[in-house]
């Protein structure tokens, strides 16, 4: 899944909810994405979408050598 960012006036319309459940269905088996630690809103948005967190690192890998978090979706994943 790429970046995406709703446009702040745009949140809460349910569109994030397409974006997410769109790759869910293509790809059943699974998915995984990362998100900054320090973006509350974002973990809480995937968490609601059954994604759980797996992994934590301290941002040595990424560009913006930022705090992640690795999140994983299956079906198996709790249900909102």
């Amino acid at each position: 899944m790429a970046q995406l960012h709703p446009d702040p006036p745009q949140r809460g319309r349910g569109l994030g909810d397409q974006l997410v459940d769109l790759p869910k269905g293509r790809r059943p088996d699974g998915l995984e994405r990362w998100t900054f630690q320090v973006n509350t809103p974002a973990r809480r948005f995937y968490e609601w979408h059954g994604f759980v967190a797996v992994e934590h690192s301290d941002g040595r890998r990424n560009e913006e050598r930022e705090p992640d978090v690795r999140d994983v979706w299956s079906r198996e994943s709790p249900a909102p």
